[in-house]
């Protein structure tokens, strides 16, 4: 009986713990339900405080908006009325001007070449180093001819571009623009008066890319009219044998009261820097001068207004370059005939090697073949 007693008391203890258990767990789990439903009630406010700046900001961006434009447009119908239209015929008018003055610059051939149009991509061939067409002392009048050869089986297009003395040349100045058929020869009995130009200059012959170089033969010459003329063949100088920077020399008369010396400088790129040393017949220098020289520029002058001395009897003219290439020449003149000669400069240094390399010649070749082989065979004699 007793432990019928023990026993319920016991399940009876047991029943109350279960039941504590659970009401501590529902209160439990009912304070985690509060606490979780706690942040979803605050973004919401939140948000809605956040949706009130935003509104007044906009608000404020439209009324500025709105407000600018009025003014601006009043402020610049004013001043357009009365001055565009002037300012705009000015600017139009004056490339129209320069580009009419550039057509003008290219003369027609006096004869022999047919004209058409600058060929495109063209590369210097050469140089005339010196044309005239002027009067000179004592009465003479010298000009310059010029005969071209196509030598090759296709056409040769090119110009010769007249470059006056005492200013840099440029690829626009005064042109007569050629075109040879195979075989065909162009004559210009005054090149410079073809040009419509006067005084004295360098040429340039042109051609177009990868065409050959026609065969220029040029002839200066005193012109007396019914007592003829008097004169010499003047070189024409490839563009690829004019070195970079060299030295040679030049002969003065051998006997100054009778001819005139003049000395003429044409350069090649620059600008480039010469030095003219004269020496004495027993090779004494007496006399150094250095000048700098613009690109592209001729000059010709007397000896003495260029040297700042006057020439003696046999003295020779030393001249070095650097910067670009240089061709220069003496010129004398006969002062009772007026008969004209020039001597053009012997460069003592080879071009270098990117303007052209050298072929040897065929001595030279031989010998280089007999070397090889003697030695081939002494390598054998020396295996056996």
């Amino acid at each position: 009986m007793i432990r019928g007693k023990g026993f319920a008391y016991a399940a009876h203890r047991l029943w109350t713990r279960i039941a504590f258990t659970s009401a501590v767990l529902f209160a439990t789990l009912s304070l985690c339900t509060a606490l979780a439903q706690t942040p979803t009630t605050t973004p919401t406010t939140t948000a809605t405080i956040a949706l009130t700046p935003s509104a007044t900001q906009t608000q404020a961006a439209t009324a500025t908006a709105t407000a600018t434009p009025p003014a601006a447009p009043t402020l610049t119908l004013t001043p357009n009325a009365s001055a565009s239209p002037t300012v705009t015929k000015t600017v139009t008018r004056t490339p129209s001007i320069t580009r009419t003055r550039a057509q003008t610059r290219t003369a027609t051939p006096a004869g022999g070449a047919t004209p058409t149009a600058t060929p495109s991509a063209e590369v210097v061939a050469g140089y005339i180093p010196v044309v005239g067409s002027l009067p000179g002392n004592f009465g003479s009048f010298f000009k310059t001819s010029v005969q071209l050869l196509n030598p090759g089986g296709s056409t040769i297009a090119g110009r010769l571009i007249f470059h006056p003395a005492g200013v840099a040349g440029s690829p626009s100045d005064p042109s007569v623009v050629f075109s040879l058929a195979p075989g065909q020869v162009a004559s210009y009995p005054d090149l410079v008066g073809a040009l419509g130009q006067s005084g004295l200059g360098s040429v340039d012959v042109t051609t177009g890319g990868g065409q050959p170089i026609p065969i220029v033969t040029t002839r200066i010459f005193d012109d007396a009219g019914a007592s003829g003329t008097s004169g010499f063949t003047e070189p024409f100088i490839l563009a690829s044998t004019v070195p970079a920077q060299g030295s040679g020399f030049l002969l003065g008369p051998g006997d100054v009261s009778q001819f005139r010396y003049n000395i003429g400088l044409r350069t090649i790129g620059g600008p480039v820097t010469v030095t003219i040393t004269v020496r004495d017949s027993s090779g004494h220098a007496v006399h150094s001068v250095t000048r700098t020289l613009d690109a592209d520029f001729f000059m010709q002058t007397s000896a003495a207004d260029l040297l700042g001395f006057s020439l003696g009897n046999d003295q020779s003219i030393e001249i070095d370059f650097s910067g670009g290439g240089l061709i220069a020449y003496g010129a004398t003149v006969d002062n009772v005939s007026n008969d004209p000669s020039a001597q053009f400069l012997q460069y003592l240094t080879s071009p270098p090697l990117a303007q052209g390399t050298r072929t040897p010649s065929a001595p030279v070749l031989l010998a280089l073949v007999v070397a090889m082989v003697g030695v081939g065979a002494g390598i054998v004699i020396a295996k056996r």
